[in-house]
């Protein structure tokens, strides 16, 4: 297994590891998430994002198939008056192929990420998960992450 920055090659494999994310979060979250489709849209979002110089995606692969694939987002935040400046990278995303879970390619990915953030001198990488999903909670306190802050809703029906 390599991980390397993704390839527009690598689009179709990065869609359809994604399917069972997707899958997870919208039988979670109907209202919110899409179920998975192959559409030309997902394939779009993904050349897009692969032209981006402030996003980083990079796929740890076997050949020329795609096992997982983790996104991830440069942000420069300058000072305000109630903040320091920050610089840091945020994991958008993380899919493993089901059948490659627990295998260390998901931790593959994310020291990928950590090291590039390294590389550009980048201190703080932050991720967000969804509360039903405990498997990626064990999987990112597996790499370290702790939880810093809460984010709640409320409906208005």
């Amino acid at each position: 297994m390599i991980v390397r920055e993704a390839k527009s090659e690598d689009i179709p494999g990065m869609v359809a590891t994604n399917a069972s994310v997707q899958r997870l979060h919208a039988g979670a979250h109907p209202g919110l998430f899409k179920p998975p489709s192959p559409s030309a849209d997902i394939k779009g979002y993904f050349a897009r994002l692969l032209n981006d110089v402030d996003h980083r995606i990079y796929v740890a692969a076997e050949r020329d198939r795609v096992l997982g694939y983790i996104f991830a987002q440069i942000f420069r935040r300058p000072e305000n008056p109630f903040r320091y400046p920050l610089d840091l990278v945020l994991v958008h995303n993380v899919a493993v192929d089901p059948g490659c879970r627990r295998q260390g390619v998901g931790a593959a990915l994310m020291h990928q990420v950590l090291d590039a953030a390294g590389r550009e001198g980048i201190q703080r990488i932050e991720l967000d998960m969804w509360s039903f999903n405990d498997v990626a909670r064990a999987f990112f306190a597996e790499q370290g992450f702790v939880v810093f802050n809460e984010r709640m809703v409320r409906e208005l029906v």
